[in-house]
């Protein structure tokens, strides 16, 4: 059942901006919870990808619904090679200077989110040194390096299942 929220995402102009990545195939169970949990972080700058391998239980209306009213949801539904298959896409279609994973029956605690960007002093932006500090995959209980160097202090523990 879909609830109605006054929640505003907006893009966080010359702000560091993040790309939360879900893959998902016949979710129903889980990706209405899945992408309330999202919207509730309230972040300015998120964008909430999701990959949906060709789910046949009605997942796809949900997304559909959800997509129409929160500019920030981000979403294809296609035939894919499994969970890595759909992450990949989702990492190509990323426009963030900091990619997450959530999948779709964990959660991030509230305004987990807004404390990452906060995380990361040089806003995901190119430093002099040249090399871009935006690396890290937030995974359920874990922070892993990812892509380009890792911002000093890298541990963020703030997730649950």
């Amino acid at each position: 059942m879909q609830k109605n929220f006054s929640v505003n995402i907006n893009n966080n102009q010359g702000g560091i901006r993040l790309s939360i990545i879900t893959p998902v195939f016949n979710g129903i169970r889980f990706i209405e919870s899945c992408i309330i949990n999202v919207i509730e972080q309230n972040c300015r700058g998120l964008e909430h990808i999701i990959i949906d391998g060709g789910s046949s239980d009605g997942t796809v209306d949900v997304i559909r619904a959800y997509a129409k009213r929160y500019g920030h949801i981000k979403w294809i539904s296609e035939k894919d090679k499994g969970q890595s298959d759909a992450m990949n896409k989702g990492i190509r279609m990323a426009q963030g200077d900091i990619l997450g994973f959530l999948n779709v029956d964990d959660f991030y605690e509230p305004n987990v989110l807004c404390r990452i960007i906060e995380y990361f002093p040089s806003g995901g932006r190119v430093p002099e040194d040249g090399v871009r500090h935006y690396g890290v995959a937030v995974q359920v209980g874990h922070v892993a390096p990812f892509i380009g160097a890792v911002a000093e202090k890298s541990t963020v523990h703030h997730f649950r299942r």
